[in-house]
C-alpha cells in the first residue's frame, strides 16, 4: 500500500497571523474545539494538524468533494473523515507536526511521533512485554530503543482505530517492523525526518511506498 505523510514545523518563527488566518478558515466546529485548549502551543499544533489534512486533500484532488466539514469521530472518538474512502492519523511532539493518509475502503494508517529527549526508563518497564524490555536496556542508545518501540505500539495503536486507554501496552508485542495488537498483524516503517524525532508509521498491510511532503505553515493558508 502507499501512504501519504505531509508534515511541517510550527517553529517560533512562524508569526501568529498564520495561525490565525488559518483557523479562522476551518469549520466552525473545529475552530470551537481547538480554541478551547489551553496551551498555546497545543493550538498552534492541531492547527497546523489541521491544515495539513486540508492541504492533503487537495493535493490527492479530492477536495472540496471530501473537506474539513466531514470531520467527525467514531464511537470510540477516533477522528474520522465521514462518508469518505480515506483514512487518516495526525500526530505532533515537540515542533513537528504530521498527517499520514491512505485511500480505499477498509485501509488502516496509524503515525506517531516523539521527540527525543531523557526518559525514567525504571518507569516505563510496565509497559513493555519482556523481550521487547530486554532490547531497550540492552541497546547502545537506550532512549532511541525505547522511543523505537513506543511509536511503533502508538501508531499500531491508532490504526487499529483504538485508543491508548483501551490498550494494555504490555499485552503488544513486536517483532521486526511487525506488531501483534489483539491478534491482529500490523506493519511498521522508521520514518527518518528529523536527527531528534523518532517517526513510525503503521498499517495492517505492508507499506510499499511512502510519498513525503514537506511544507511551511503559510503553504497551509
Amino acid at each position: 500500500m502507499k501512504v501519504h505523510v505531509f508534515y511541517t514545523e510550527t517553529s517560533s518563527e512562524v508569526g501568529p497571523e498564520v495561525y490565525t488566518r488559518l483557523l479562522q478558515s476551518f469549520p466552525e466546529k473545529i475552530s470551537t474545539k481547538i480554541q478551547k485548549y489551553t496551551g498555546e502551543k497545543e493550538r498552534r499544533q492541531r492547527t497546523a494538524g489541521k491544515g495539513l489534512l486540508r492541504y492533503a486533500l487537495k493535493k490527492l484532488g479530492r477536495y472540496p468533494a471530501v473537506s474539513l466539514d466531514d470531520y467527525g469521530y467514531t464511537a470510540l472518538h477516533q477522528p474520522i473523515l465521514i462518508n469518505s474512502d480515506i483514512q487518516f492519523s495526525i500526530s505532533h511532539s515537540g515542533n513537528l507536526v504530521l498527517c499520514a493518509l491512505v485511500e480505499g475502503e477498509g485501509e488502516k494508517v496509524g503515525i506517531d511521533v516523539e521527540r527525543l529527549k531523557p526518559v525514567k526508563l525504571e518507569l516505563m518497564k510496565f509497559y513493555f512485554d519482556p523481550d521487547a524490555w530486554q532490547e531497550i536496556v540492552n541497546a547502545p542508545d537506550n532512549t532511541l530503543a525505547f522511543y523505537l518501540h513506543w511509536t511503533m505500539r502508538e501508531a499500531a495503536i491508532k490504526a487499529s482505530g483504538l485508543s491508548l486507554e483501551q490498550m494494555e501496552l504490555s499485552a503488544i508485542t513486536t517483532e521486526d517492523n511487525t506488531i501483534l495488537l489483539r491478534d491482529e498483524l500490523y506493519y511498521s516503517r522508521i520514518l527518518s525526518l528529523r536527527y531528534d524525532y523518532v517517526v513510525c508509521l503503521a498499517s495492517d498491510k505492508e507499506i510499499e511506498a511512502v510519498a513525503l511532503t514537506e511544507l511551511k505553515m503559510e503553504e497551509l493558508l
